[in-house]
């Protein structure tokens, strides 16, 4: 997960659009796991 939130970070376009879908879909994978 860590790796793919700082991929996503590094590209400011993708993470400001799609920015609380990746929280959330990182907090519930995290919670999951």
């Amino acid at each position: 997960m860590a790796v793919t939130i700082s991929t996503i970070s590094a590209i400011p376009a993708t993470n400001t659009i799609i920015h609380p879908a990746i929280t959330c879909g990182s907090i519930t994978l995290q919670t999951a796991s």
